[in-house]
């Protein structure tokens, strides 16, 4: 049986092609440097000091004002009783 590679984003039909396996290995560096990239970035960002989650954790809401700020959401506050000026 023989394998045929399709690539529709380059609009090519490759049966022997010698610039296969390069094209792969290239793609394959593209996806590791782009996964290194917004890992470093996320890292930068929780260093600063904001927040990276993209929802709040329960008993937070954001800020209408600010959304990189949380404020403590009376109603969870009271299902989890007294912190006592604790963050989670």
């Amino acid at each position: 049986m023989r394998e045929r590679i399709t690539a529709l984003y380059e609009r090519l039909s490759h049966d022997d092609d010698d610039l296969t396996p390069f094209r792969n290995i290239m793609n394959e560096w593209y996806a590791g440097d782009t996964s290194k990239k917004i890992k470093s970035t996320f890292k930068a960002k929780g260093n600063s000091g904001k927040h990276v989650a993209s929802s709040c954790p329960y008993g937070y809401l954001k800020d209408e004002h600010d959304g990189d700020h949380w404020i403590v959401d009376p109603e969870a506050a009271a299902l989890c009783g007294p912190r006592q000026g604790k963050s989670f």
